[in-house]
């Protein structure tokens, strides 16, 4: 079995969105304004909204997601609506594990895009790129009291597999980390 014989795709859609490669700067702008509009939401779950404080930021971090793709260690993805070409999110494949088989995927929405099936699409194309890949497991970690996270792993059929202890530490309390996972069986 051989694992990445090619790179992700850097357009992957269906007939409601498109995820497109964060190697170029074409969203920074619209990055940096739905991190501020979704501010006190997103950083809920998610520690690097509190380092995004400008445009800079967002530019420092396309360049990271560059430079991470070209490695093959994270294929970050914008997450837009087909129709309008707006960003309202993004989604990536990290801790590829090439000797394993195996990747995470991370994700983030704006949150009054939230309840619309945007990221469960999402999480079923990059899932399918990945596997065509030869990737054989594919996680995703929640925090334990992300609802919404939670539904979109379970309607992907994503097994939970366990929890994890106060193994999140955020502005000063300790969270449970909920391991959910999915088997490559085709």
């Amino acid at each position: 079995m051989t694992l990445f014989q090619d790179i992700m795709p850097k357009v992957i859609s269906d007939d409601v969105i498109e995820l497109k490669a964060r190697i170029n700067h074409d969203f920074d702008e619209e990055y940096f304004h739905q991190i501020n509009q979704n501010r006190e939401f997103l950083r809920q779950y998610l520690l690097w909204v509190d380092k995004t404080n400008s445009l800079d930021d967002c530019n420092a971090a396309t360049k990271m997601f560059t430079e991470e793709w070209s490695n093959g260690k994270i294929f970050g993805y914008s997450l837009v609506l087909k129709a309008s070409n707006k960003l309202i999110g993004s989604i990536d494949l990290h801790n590829i594990s090439k000797e394993n088989y195996k990747a995470e995927i991370g994700y983030w929405l704006a949150q009054h895009e939230n309840g619309k099936g945007f990221v469960s699409r999402a999480v079923k194309l990059i899932e399918k790129a990945a596997f065509d890949l030869g990737i054989h497991r594919i996680e995703i970690e929640i925090q334990k009291d992300n609802l919404p996270s939670i539904r979109v792993a379970e309607r992907n059929n994503y097994i939970l597999e366990g929890t994890h202890k106060d193994a999140l530490y955020k502005y000063g309390q300790f969270y449970d980390k909920l391991v959910f996972a999915k088997i490559n069986n085709s």
